[in-house]
């Protein structure tokens, strides 16, 4: 049965990937069989859709990939097709497609921190990645001070 947990807290992280969200009064673990999440955080609230199953008496929850978990957050991620990012994961080099006018990309922490800026003068541009921690971040695509669009990726 496919499910769908939104606004959970994460409240545990075990050591081999998977962890646990509290949904209502229930304890629902997040497997890592079809998908492993990189890095969920303790006290981070999570959108999660997957096929759950019961054993060992707990409810497991399996996101089936990268586009089941996403990082509740009051921030609505641009849906509009004007901007495309690739791989997502990444651990090297993400590539950036963009059919807008931008001037600025922004990275953000999950912490609401600026990482860094890339100033944009193509419509292609390539931003690297490999001296990041691992985690969720946010792209930020800005034209002037004017947010365009938003991207979250993860950083492996």
């Amino acid at each position: 049965m496919l499910v769908n947990v939104i606004d959970a807290p994460c409240t545990y992280v075990h050591t081999s990937g998977w962890w646990e969200v509290i949904q209502n009064s229930d304890t629902l673990e997040i497997g890592n069989l079809i998908f492993g999440f990189p890095t969920a955080v303790v006290g981070s609230y999570y959108d999660v859709t997957g096929v759950v199953y019961f054993t060992w008496g707990d409810f497991v929850l399996e996101p089936r990939d990268i586009n089941d978990i996403t990082l509740h957050s009051s921030i609505e991620e641009n849906t509009g097709n004007y901007f495309s990012i690739y791989p997502n994961p990444v651990s090297d080099v993400i590539n950036i497609k963009t059919e807008k006018k931008i001037n600025k990309i922004t990275v953000i922490n999950l912490l609401g921190e600026k990482v860094f800026e890339y100033n944009v003068t193509e419509q292609n541009s390539k931003i690297f990645v490999t001296n990041l921690q691992n985690g969720i971040y946010f792209l930020s695509f800005m034209n002037g001070n004017t947010i365009e669009g938003t991207r979250t990726f993860i950083k492996q």
